[in-house]
């Protein structure tokens, strides 16, 4: 089963979850951030590996999504360096 992702009207990453043999479809509102991003890749190498019950991070709900987003903005992460570019301060910069 896979998963769609759009943009919603308020410029957030809508992920569409299918409905399973248990649970009706439902979408997710992720912030386009860097936190947000990782989120996402996170849930779709969980549904990869076939983790896609509601409620779990293969299927999370709105409120899942948000307690994630907001533990993500507690942490600060490492610097990383391309080609000799500190990209995490670049991000900062444009505040991505």
């Amino acid at each position: 089963m896979k998963c769609e992702i759009e943009l919603s009207p308020h410029g957030e990453l809508r992920c569409w979850f299918p409905p399973g043999s248990t649970a009706p479809g439902h979408h997710v509102d992720i912030p386009p951030t860097t936190g947000g991003l990782q989120l996402l890749v996170d849930i779709l190498t969980r549904r990869e590996r076939g983790e896609r019950k509601i409620g779990t991070l293969g299927a999370p709900t709105q409120w899942d999504i948000e307690k994630e987003v907001k533990a993500f903005k507690g942490k600060k992460p490492a610097p990383k360096v391309v080609e000799g570019i500190d990209v995490t301060a670049l991000a900062e910069e444009l505040d991505i």
